[in-house]
C-alpha cells in the first residue's frame, strides 16, 4: 500500500495477489511507483488499485497474467504502461479507468479497458485484443486518442463509444456487423 509522498521503484519482482490488490495507492500525497521488469499477476483479485488523484503506477517492460480479475482498477490517477505484455483469459472483469487517465505505449493487452467519468486514455503502437467483448468501451469524457493501435474483439464489437474518441492510423478487427458501437463519436 502506497500512501507517501515520493517516489518508490520495484524491479524485478513478481508481484501476486492474495485475495487483495498485489498494489494500492491511496491517500492524497503525491505518489510515484514504478515497476521496471516486473511480472503482475492478478491470479485471485484485481491487481492495481489506485484511488488518489496525486498517485502515478509506471509498468516499464513488465509482462503480467490475469484470469477472471482486472489488471488495474482507477478511481483517480493515473498509470503508464510502456513496452508492456499484459495477457489471459480475462473476459469477466473490465480494467477501469474512472476519473483517472490510463497511457500505453508499445503494450499488449488481452483484457478489456472501460473509460468513465471524466477517464481518459492514451495508446501509441498498441494491441488491445480479446476473446468475444469490446477491447475498449470509451464513456469517460477526458481528452482521449488511439494512434497506430488494434482493436480485436472475436464476435463482439471491438470498441464501444460513449464519449469523443480520436483514432488515427488504428486496425479494428471484428466479426460482428458492427465493429465500432456507440452514440459517443469517432474522429478518425
Amino acid at each position: 500500500t502506497g500512501t507517501f509522498a515520493g517516489t518508490a521503484s520495484i524491479s524485478g519482482v513478481r508481484l501476486q495477489t492474495n485475495g487483495d490488490y498485489f498494489l494500492e495507492v491511496t491517500g492524497a500525497s503525491s505518489t510515484n511507483i514504478l515497476l521496471k521488469n516486473c511480472y503482475v499477476a492478478a491470479t485471485n483479485a484485481n491487481g492495481i488499485h489506485i484511488t488518489n488523484g496525486n498517485a502515478g503506477v509506471t509498468l516499464y517492460n513488465c509482462q503480467g497474467a490475469c484470469s477472471t480479475n482486472a489488471f488495474f482498477i482507477m478511481t483517480a490517477g493515473s498509470i503508464n504502461a510502456y513496452y508492456c505484455i499484459l495477457a489471459g483469459t480475462n473476459t469477466t472483469t473490465n480494467n477501469t479507468v474512472a476519473d483517472a487517465n490510463l497511457d500505453l505505449k508499445y503494450t499488449y493487452m488481452s483484457c478489456p479497458i472501460t473509460t468513465s467519468g471524466t477517464g481518459s486514455i492514451g495508446l501509441f503502437k498498441c494491441e488491445l485484443i480479446c476473446t468475444n467483448t469490446a477491447a475498449l468501451t470509451h464513456g469517460g469524457s477526458g481528452s482521449s486518442i488511439a494512434m497506430e493501435s488494434r482493436f480485436e474483439s472475436g464476435t463482439a464489437s471491438a470498441i464501444s463509444i460513449g464519449a469523443r474518441l480520436k483514432a488515427m492510423h488504428c486496425s479494428v478487427l471484428s466479426s460482428n456487423a458492427n465493429a465500432i458501437t456507440g452514440a459517443g463519436t469517432l474522429e478518425y
